[in-house]
This record gives structure tokens, C-alpha cells and sequence, in this order.
């Protein structure tokens, strides 16, 4: 934009230069003119003051355009100014809010690291608390496995204590009978024994009776021996049979109660082991409730600890939370804003394009206008050129022979001297005419620029005050 501006500036330059030649060359052909015009009839003169007349008329009509022209270019280039001003001024609040908005973003960026930290901080404490949960709960679970062994062990020592009481019971019970049984046996064996001591009895009076009865007959010997012996094999046989199938069922009942003391005894060692192991799971339930009551001793000033820094972490995320949301109004606000001072930037830059879209049309005219008086130049050198040829043909033309007589010499002096002041006059109003034909030649130079660019605003503005003037 600056360098279009200084282009532009350089051209307006190259282009006053042009329009001074321009007049500089006009003023030398006026001069030219003067002294070749000073032969012409007072009609003519009339006649030329009267059109110099009307050119001053319209030559003040077209100052007055130039003013204007000049005054809305001066305008233009203050409103340039307003807005390279506005720009720069835009620029300044653009870099103090890409500042601002790099103060937010680190100070977001250190306060999400922040946040980070305390995350990681949090995740080792919840770490610790679920590794102590962890351990809790496995030793719930030890506690609660002993308790249930405890529990089981006490069911089975009183299914035991039932069983021994059951099996006490029906050892007495076993006793008892047998006790019973003993005793019948031994009524029976007393029994038998008081049978065999009367059958002794009997056999001895029968053999005092044999004794005493010798002196019978041998048939009767015999009659009463074989009575005898058939008498006493039955008497023996029977007696035997009792006590051997007594013996026997006393054998067999006692290894019988052999064998259930022995189940006994085995019960009874089981039950002992049982007890040793029941004492040994009981022991091993202490030591570990021990352990485990010293080990929550231990956890409880630590977890007291952790809590203390749970408390304190929460406050600081509390505060940090408010601190987040406060940052996030703000970067709202800054961001609101922003958008703003985007939309105006936006604005400006669109303005910024209509303006140089301006300045290039602008450019193209002044090139136009410059071609234009390069052809205006061009013309001015050739009509000099014809002037000249023309002023040499004319001075050949109005040569005459010089009079002798004084009168002629002092009417043609006072005439001379009439015609100098005439031509002093005439020079003038001839420069006026050139100077106004320039501004005519120009002024419609001018036209037809702005005709070109109808679009334009201010080719607008400058067509209106040319077609009022």
C-alpha cells in the first residue's frame, strides 16, 4: 500500500512537471504571437478583447473546478492518511492482542500442566489407596478364611464331641453287656461248678456204695460198671461242651472289645491330632490377627496422612477449577473480542482493497491522462512549427519601404507607441486564451478519464463538479 502510495505520489509529481513544460511552452508561443500579432486592426483587437473577455470568464470558471479538483485531492490524501493512520493503529491493538492472547495461552498451558500434576498426584494417591484396599481386602479375605476354618472346626469339634460322646455311650453301653455277659458267665460257670462238686459227690458215695458192695456178683459188676461209665461220659461230655462254647464266646468277646479299644485308641489319637492341628490354625489366626492389628497400626498414621493431602489436593483442584473458569470467561471475552477486532480488521481490509482498487483506477487515468499530454505535446510542437513557418511568410509579406517625411515618421510613432500598449495588453489577454485553452484541453482530458471510470466514488464526485462548472 505505501508503495503504491509513493508511485502514485511520484507519477501526480512527473505529471505536474509535464503540465508546467506544458504551460512554460504555451507562455514562449503567447510571446511569439504578441510580437507577430502587433499589426492588427482595432476592430480585431475589439473583437479579441471581447473573446479574452469570455475566456477570463470561463477561465475563472475552470480556477474554480481546478480548486475544487485540488481540494478533494487534498482531501483524498488526508483521508489516505486517516487510514494508513487507522491501519497502523490497528496493527498496534492486533499485536497488543496476539500478546494478550500468548499471556493466556501460557498461562493456560501452565495451569494444565499444573492441573496435570495434581491428576498424577491424585492417580498415585488413588493408586496407594487401592493398593491398601488391596492388601485390606486380602487380608479380609485370610480373616475371613480362618474365621470360616474357625467355624468349620468348631462344627466339627462339636460333631466330635458328640460322636465321642455317642461312642462313650455306647462303649458303656458295650461294657455294660459285657459286664452283664461276664456276669452270666460266671453264674453259669458257678453254676456248672456247683453241678460238678454234687456229681463229685455223687460219684463218691457211688464208689464208697461199689466199695461196700464187693460181694455181689461180677454180672452185677458188670450190669454197674457199664452203668456207670454210660452214666458218666453224658455227665462229662455235656459239662465240656458248656465250657469250651462259654471259653470261645469269652474269646471272642474280648478280642472283640480288643479291636473297639483299639478303634477307640485310634479315635482318640486322631482326635488329639485334630486338636493339635485345630491349636496350630487357632495359633497361626493370632499371630496373623497380631500382624494384621500391627499392620493397621502402622497404615493408620500414613492413610491419616494421605487423607490430610486428599484434603489439601481437593482444596488446591477447588481452587484451580475456579482459577480454570475465571481463564475460560476471560479467553471468552478476549475471544469476543477478538472477533470484534477481526470483523474491523476485515472491515478495513476491505476498505483497503476499495481504496486501492481506487488508487489503481486512479493510476490508469493518470497514465491515460499522461499518453494524452504527451499527444497534447506533441500537437503544441507541431503548431509552433506551423506558427513558425507561417510568422516567416508573413513578415516577408508586411515588409515596406521606410517614408521620408517627419509627419509620417512622428504618425507612425504615435501610432507605434498606441500599438505597443495594445500589444502589452494583447499579450496578456493571448496567454490568458492559451493558458484557458490548456485548462479546456485538460478539463476535458480530465472528463473523459472519469467518464471511463463511472464506478468510482470519487470520479463521481470530481464529473459532478466539472459539469456545474
Amino acid at each position: 500500500m505505501k508503495n503504491n502510495i509513493k508511485k502514485i505520489e511520484k507519477n501526480l509529481e512527473r505529471q505536474k512537471e509535464i503540465i508546467y513544460k506544458f504551460d512554460f511552452h504555451t507562455q514562449i508561443l503567447t510571446k511569439k504571437l504578441n510580437s507577430i500579432l502587433g499589426n492588427n486592426t482595432l476592430e480585431k483587437k475589439k473583437e479579441n478583447q471581447k473573446k479574452v473577455m469570455s475566456l477570463e470568464n470561463e477561465l475563472k470558471k475552470y480556477e474554480d473546478t481546478f480548486n475544487t479538483l485540488n481540494n478533494e485531492m487534498k482531501r483524498i490524501n488526508v483521508e489516505l492518511k486517516n487510514v494508513k493512520i487507522y491501519q497502523n493503529d490497528i496493527k498496534i491493538k492486533k499485536l497488543n492482542t496476539k500478546e494478550m492472547l500468548d499471556k493466556l495461552k501460557l498461562d493456560i498451558k501452565s495451569l494444565e500442566n499444573n492441573l496435570i500434576n495434581e491428576n498424577k498426584e491424585k492417580e498415585n494417591i488413588m493408586l496407594i489407596e487401592l493398593n491398601l484396599k488391596i492388601e485390606l481386602d486380602k487380608l479380609k479375605g485370610t480373616f475371613e478364611k480362618y474365621l470360616n476354618n474357625l467355624n468349620i472346626l468348631k462344627g466339627q469339634k462339636k460333631i466330635y464331641a458328640n460322636q465321642e460322646k455317642l461312642k462313650d455311650q455306647d462303649i458303656n453301653a458295650n461294657i455294660e453287656s459285657l459286664k452283664v455277659i461276664i456276669k452270666n458267665v460266671n453264674e453259669e460257670i458257678h453254676k456248672l461248678s456247683i453241678l460238678v462238686s454234687d456229681k463229685k459227690t455223687k460219684c463218691n458215695q457211688l464208689e464208697l456204695n461199689l466199695g461196700e458192695s464187693e460181694e455181689t456178683t461180677i454180672e452185677c459188676r458188670s450190669l454197674g460198671t457199664e452203668t456207670k461209665e454210660g452214666v458218666k461220659f453224658p455227665l462229662n461230655n455235656e459239662n465240656e461242651n458248656k465250657c469250651i462254647y462259654y471259653k470261645i464266646k469269652v474269646e471272642e468277646d474280648i478280642t472283640k472289645l480288643k479291636e473297639i479299644i483299639k478303634n477307640i485308641d485310634k479315635q482318640i489319637n486322631k482326635e488329639k491330632e485334630e486338636t493339635n492341628n485345630f491349636e496350630k490354625t487357632l495359633n497361626d489366626i493370632l499371630q496373623t490377627n497380631k500382624i494384621f492389628n500391627e499392620n493397621i497400626k502402622c497404615i493408620d498414621p500414613q492413610h491419616k496422612i494421605f487423607l490430610k493431602k486428599k484434603n489439601k489436593l481437593n482444596k488446591k483442584l477447588n481452587e484451580i477449577n475456579d482459577k480454570i473458569a475465571q481463564v475460560e470467561e476471560n479467553i471468552n471475552e478476549y475471544d469476543k473480542k477478538g472477533k470484534i477486532a477481526e470483523n474491523q480488521f476485515n472491515n478495513i481490509l476491505e476498505d483497503k482493497t476499495n481504496i486501492e482498487e481506487k488508487l489503481t483506477i486512479l493510476k490508469e487515468n493518470i497514465e491515460k491522462m499522461g499518453h494524452k499530454i504527451n499527444d497534447i505535446f506533441v500537437k503544441i510542437e507541431r503548431a509552433s512549427n506551423q506558427l513558425k513557418n507561417i510568422l516567416s511568410s508573413t513578415k516577408h509579406k508586411y515588409e515596406k519601404p521606410k517614408t521620408t517625411n517627419e509627419n509620417d515618421q512622428a504618425e507612425n510613432g504615435q501610432a507605434e507607441n498606441g500599438q505597443n500598449t495594445d500589444n502589452i495588453s494583447l499579450e496578456k489577454k493571448v496567454l490568458k486564451k492559451i493558458q484557458t485553452e490548456s485548462l479546456k484541453e485538460k478539463l476535458t482530458l480530465l472528463f473523459e478519464c472519469f467518464k471511463d471510470c463511472e464506478d468510482n466514488s470519487i470520479g463521481k464526485e470530481i464529473l459532478q463538479v466539472i459539469e456545474t462548472a
